[in-house]
């Protein structure tokens, strides 16, 4: 995977049916503001890192897989993000922030995906995901977005990634 500011890999166990999901590592998403015009509350000062969480699942989901309209328009799992030390504004007044995404390049032996991008602040030395399966999702109602999903997440995370920043390890 491309721009891996740090490599991993952890086994969060069967999320999608038959297949298990990967978290890979922690994925460079360049500064914010960037060209797009994605910029973060003033709180946040004037350039800020962004990162996301990289991921697998394994085997792939193809698109003649009975459900791969549902995986590949509805999330996975939840994820949480935090970093320590704290940011000093609520990541919750941006927008932008966090969301994920899937791709099954044609060959490929595994689904790829990420969750984010989310802002690192420069004093940040841990970062951590944790990442709680969706165990039910049906079809809701279509919005101005297009079509939304109902889902229900699991009782228990099925994986946490603990990011040590400076030793540029996970655990």
């Amino acid at each position: 995977m491309p721009n891996l500011l740090v490599p991993f890999d952890l086994d969060c166990g069967e999320v999608v049916p038959g297949r298990h999901l990967w978290l890979r590592g922690l994925l460079d998403d360049g500064t914010w503001p960037d060209a797009d015009g994605n910029r973060l509350p003033d709180a946040a000062g004037d350039s800020t890192q962004m990162v996301s969480l990289a991921w697998e699942v394994v085997p792939p989901v193809g698109p003649d897989d009975p459900d791969a309209e549902t995986w590949y328009q509805s999330d996975l799992a939840s994820v949480r993000y935090e970093v320590e030390p704290p940011l000093s504004w609520d990541i919750d007044t941006a927008q932008g922030v966090g969301g994920g995404s899937m791709d099954t390049p044609p060959g490929r032996p595994a689904s790829r995906g990420s969750e984010g991008p989310y802002p690192l602040s420069p004093e940040a030395r841990r970062v951590t995901f944790t990442v709680t399966p969706y165990t039910h999702r049906r079809r809701g109602e279509g919005g101005p977005g297009g079509v939304s999903w109902v889902v229900q997440s699991a009782g228990e995370p099925a994986g946490r990634a603990v990011i040590d920043l400076d030793a540029r390890e996970a655990s």
